[in-house]
């Protein structure tokens, strides 16, 4: 029924660093014979995709050395093969077998792809080929794969150690998707439960290809199912019309989208030409600029759902803290990463061609950009009015910072002057008195004992400012603090 049967996991995850991907290496151990030795092997390569068809635009986005360009493309080094666990050959076949004991499935595990965005948002794809016949059984291998989180799930294969020696090899695939992410430091996926990886709440993201023989009757049902992401079991409706969710670029060939579910169904045709196109030019190109525009789209939909987990985690108590120069930078610097997502990121026309353009709005109207777009632009506008309070605080408490350092340059200069000027007045204020009176004083010169009271009074009013002008300066302090805390 398959003439070609391609799936493309796509792993959303958010990342702490990528400056390891290039030079990170494997340790591992190769057995032959009686001999064991200790190897080291390079996980990722640097990559490119195929961007046939594209603006330039479009192109640069992929070109690392690009100014414009904002992805990083990995793929498994395939002598890492050994080193992970998995066949050298990719076209070897492996057991799937999950917690439908009774339903193991034959798939080929052909490579793995790393796409990392400047957002550090991050997608970690794996080629499968599932050895199957029928759409249901297409339906059960890609839904039972999907489920990353399950500790039943195992591959199992026979690996040959010498002329008549063999061994079974199982893994599992959490355990495979953690190792080859190790380069990236510390992810998280999109899971709202808890740090790390655990994908219990979200399956991964599916991309595929099913080339038919011939035309099916149930070709609706079928593409139902798959873009569900749920079995046949679940007896989903399948009366309403899925227009919406397809597009119909050549007579035998199917674009379905879902919020998670990417798949193109076509079919043979009598004309060999035709045929030959399908079996291999659109397939290279399925693979690859089609596959570009839906991890575009991919990543403007998990980057604004980053961010606004990111805006949201700022909480009263960041605002309200002390520091609110640290704040300060922490919201510019959510700001600036928002609006260059936005201006970097954003496409309107991806190619030169009208029907990969449709294919282009298909994936954006299925994945709800629109609406993810509005709801991240809502959230950057109240960010914005939280970064102009800030402003506005930050702008007031440099005013008092500076008020308060003028006001204690004040003081210090009045309490010198005074200090200086007053304590030989008050010490000597009476024999000043008697000398400006050419005399020694009785109680009968009350006149000049009047002139010494004014010599004291004058003391207390220079008394009186030096203290007022520290009341000034508490009160300055106060408004400082307040506006700090």
């Amino acid at each position: 029924m398959f003439t070609k049967n391609f799936i493309r996991m796509v792993l959303p995850i958010k990342y702490e660093t990528k400056d390891l991907v290039e030079t990170f290496n494997l340790n591992y151990e190769k057995t032959k014979g009686d001999q064991t030795e200790k190897k080291t092997v390079k996980l990722w390569e640097r990559t490119q995709f195929s961007s046939t068809h594209l603006l330039k635009t479009t192109k640069l986005k992929f070109d690392h050395e690009a100014k414009s360009g904002i992805c990083d493309i990995y793929v498994l080094n395939d002598a890492a093969r050994v080193a992970l666990g998995l066949p050298n050959n990719q076209n070897q076949s492996l057991s799937f077998s999950h917690r439908k004991k009774d339903k193991a499935s034959t798939i080929k595990l052909n490579t793995m792809h790393l796409f990392v965005f400047e957002t550090n948002v991050a997608f970690l794809t794996i080629d499968i080929e599932p050895v199957v016949k029928t759409f249901d059984e297409l339906n059960d291998t890609v839904y039972f794969l999907s489920e990353l989180k399950s500790d039943k799930h195992m591959f199992s294969y026979e690996r040959k150690l010498g002329k008549d020696k063999s061994e079974t090899v199982s893994l599992k695939l959490i355990e495979l998707v953690e190792t080859v992410l190790k380069p990236l430091g510390h992810v998280d996926d999109f899971d709202a439960n808890a740090s790390g990886l655990h994908f219990s709440d979200n399956k991964p993201d599916i991309f595929g290809y099913q080339l038919l023989t011939k035309p099916t009757e149930n070709i609706d049902k079928n593409m139902n199912l798959i873009m569900s992401g749920f079995r046949d079991s679940y007896l989903l409706s399948h009366h309403e019309s899925a227009s919406h969710q397809t597009i119909k670029p050549f007579e035998n060939s199917l674009w379905g989208a879902s919020h998670n579910t990417c798949i193109n169904v076509s079919h043979l045709t009598s004309n060999p030409e035709t045929n030959a196109f399908f079996e291999d030019a659109f397939y290279v190109n399925l693979k690859n600029h089609y596959f570009l525009l839906y991890i575009l789209v991919l990543h403007q939909k998990y980057a604004m759902i980053k961010f606004t987990e990111d805006i949201a985690e700022i909480n009263e108590v960041d605002i309200d803290q002390k520091d609110v120069y640290e704040m300060v930078k922490k919201v510019r610097r959510l700001i600036k990463q928002s609006e260059l997502f936005y201006i970097r990121s954003y496409l309107e026309i991806p190619s030169y061609m009208d029907h990969i353009n449709q294919f282009y709005y298909l994936l954006q109207r299925q994945c709800e950009i629109s609406k993810f777009s509005s709801e991240f632009k809502d959230t950057l506008s109240a960010l914005d009015h939280i970064h102009s309070s800030l402003l506005d605080k930050r702008n007031e408490v440099t005013r008092l910072k500076g008020e308060l350092k003028k006001k204690n340059r004040d003081i210090l200069i009045f309490a010198v002057t005074t200090i200086i000027a007053l304590n030989p007045m008050i010490r000597n204020g009476w024999d000043v008195t008697e000398r400006v009176a050419g005399r020694t004083l009785t109680l009968k010169d009350w006149p000049l004992y009047w002139l010494y009271a004014l010599i004291i009074t004058y003391g207390v009013i220079v008394f009186i400012g030096v203290r007022n002008r520290f009341i000034d300066k508490n009160a300055i302090r106060d408004k400082l603090e307040e506006k700090e805390l």
